[in-house]
């Protein structure tokens, strides 16, 4: 646990949990959770969730041919919504994510 806590001293991680998304590890073993390293809170949720889907190599394009849009959501499943009401971006900042939260990521059932 001492080693785990000067490993992310100074950096900012969150659990990410990967919700009826299959997801591998570099050797193809399924997981089902990772933690991720998050750069910039201030980048716009769509953002953080694009380079997410990078990192993991997950599908853009479902079997159809149509996009696959996924979404962030906290453990109350509580999607983090793109926009405010105003339609200015939202960003992890904007719903006091902390080092080490959990967030879900899902496939969006209207998406596509």
């Amino acid at each position: 646990m001492e080693n785990e806590q000067q490993t992310h001293e100074g950096q900012f991680f969150i659990k990410l949990y990967f919700d009826n998304i299959s997801v591998y590890d570099k050797d193809r073993n399924p997981i089902a959770s990772a933690e991720v390293n998050v750069s910039d809170l201030s980048l716009p949720i769509e953002e953080q969730i694009r380079r997410i889907v990078e990192v993991f190599k997950l599908p853009k394009i479902n079997e159809l041919g149509q996009p696959i849009e996924y979404l962030l959501a906290q453990p109350d499943k509580e999607v983090l919504e793109f926009q405010d009401d105003d339609r200015r971006t939202r960003c992890f900042l904007d719903y006091n994510i902390k080092s080490g939260d959990k967030l879900h990521l899902l496939v969006d059932p209207k998406g596509a």
